[in-house]
């Protein structure tokens, strides 16, 4: 939930910002069972210069099973470009290119 969440403020600020997680409050974690698909949620609380506050949350079939009530970063200026660029972008949505980030010919 907190990598997500540092995740949604690099794309939400178009890549000024790079979240650095500074605390984790009021998480509860039940635990889960074998072959569970677990996804992953933030909704972004607020965001300025000196830092961020997320809401995470966990689902398995659409019943949350983890919950993080805070999660607060403190928000890093890029000074270079930090993200991928806006073509690269539109190239992985399209899924024309790997992890690695060589396109895909086939």
């Amino acid at each position: 939930m907190a990598q997500i969440g540092g995740w949604t403020i690099a794309l939400s600020t178009g890549w000024q910002y790079v979240a650095i997680l500074l605390r984790i409050d009021k998480v509860s974690l039940p635990a889960g069972a074998p072959g569970d698909q677990l996804i992953l949620k933030a909704d972004v609380l607020s965001i300025n210069e000196s830092g961020s506050l997320i809401e995470g949350r966990a689902e398995v079939n659409g019943d949350m099973v983890a919950h993080a009530e805070r999660i607060m970063y403190g928000n890093s200026p890029c000074l270079t470009t930090c993200g991928p660029s806006s073509e690269e972008l539109h190239l992985r949505q399209r899924r024309l290119l790997d992890r690695e980030g060589n396109v895909i010919t086939r």
